[in-house]
């Protein structure tokens, strides 16, 4: 065939009897897992297109109370879904370019919870009179996020790898004043989408991030390879209020320097040590509602942290 297609399958069940022990139906879980890779042959030793897909899905179900006149089951289900096109281009000896757009989704419904303000289930196997009911919220709204991707890396220079990885993604998130069915799951503005007042549907929160990094690492020796990364990281999150929109900003600008040794290669056996520092300064602007004078002020913070990673790898 002119192309390759692997594809990748699991899932499982089980079944936990010791709700037995506490007057209820077993619990059942189930998981799932799909991913394939549709990849088409180099064209003119140049051009390479990919297609990647994975689904995965996760569930709990059949949890009874013991009271034949309140058998309530449990259904929870979250699912995850991601895809991605790309195109390789080679357009020189040493050179390679990366172009794709990826997306990825997110579903979560559970119509049920427990009595007394509560959703551990610790709790609630822990007392068997506690009686489930029905819950109001039986869906959480996720965001659809979806980007383009750009890399690079160059390996012309003898012992030398230049690395660039550059990324833009959206997102939008609508509110909701439906108390029986949605919970909108924002991210800046995280209790201004919901149905805390008639208004929430007619509100938006959409979202930009925008990634870039520059790398290179270069080999001393066989042995001894250095490691130099920078990267920034920005999120920008618009809340769109009736006629006003509120802006929060999150920065961050990070860089790592670092060192891998081989110490010992062997009979298949290899061991690194590598270790080095790394820097992040982050800064973040949110704007918020004045609830006296309705205007909307911005509030700023910032913090820098550093730390010296160490680690020793031993593979077979």
């Amino acid at each position: 065939l002119p192309f390759k297609t692997p594809w990748f399958t699991s899932s499982d069940a089980t079944t936990d009897s010791s709700y037995e022990e506490k007057g209820l139906a077993p619990l059942d879980r189930k998981r799932m897992n799909v991913a394939g890779r549709i990849e088409v042959a180099e064209i003119a030793d140049m051009l390479t297109l990919a297609a990647v897909y994975k689904y995965a899905m996760y569930s709990v179900s059949k949890i009874e109370s013991g009271d034949p006149d309140n058998l309530r089951p449990v259904d929870l289900k979250v699912t995850n879904q991601t895809f991605g096109l790309y195109a390789d281009v080679k357009p020189l000896d040493g050179l390679g370019i990366t172009v794709g757009y990826s997306g990825f989704y997110k579903t979560w419904a559970d119509p049920l919870r427990y009595d007394r303000g509560t959703t551990n289930v610790n709790l609630f196997l822990k007392d068997p009179d506690l009686v489930l009911f029905d819950l109001q919220r039986t869906k959480v709204v996720f965001p659809f996020y979806h980007g383009i991707d750009l890399r690079a890396a160059y390996s012309g220079i003898e012992n030398l790898t230049l690395t660039s990885n550059n990324n833009i993604s959206f997102a939008s998130l609508p509110g909701t004043d439906d108390y029986a069915n949605n919970y909108s799951n924002s991210w800046a503005y995280y209790g201004y989408l919901n149905a805390n007042n008639s208004v929430a549907a007619s509100r938006k929160e959409s979202y930009i991030g925008v990634y870039n990094a520059l790398g290179g690492k270069y080999e001393i020796t066989d042995d001894l390879t250095v490691d130099l990364q920078v990267a920034n990281q920005l999120g920008i999150y618009i809340l769109n209020w009736e006629e006003t929109k509120l802006v929060t900003y999150s920065d961050s600008l990070g860089a790592y320097l670092g060192a891998t040794l081989r110490v010992l290669e062997k009979a298949g056996v290899r061991a690194t040590l590598h270790g080095g520092f790394a820097m992040r300064l982050n800064s973040y602007s949110f704007q918020d509602f004045d609830t006296e004078d309705k205007t909307a002020p911005v509030l700023r913070a910032g913090y820098l942290d550093f730390g010296i990673p160490i680690g020793f790898k031993v593979e077979f």
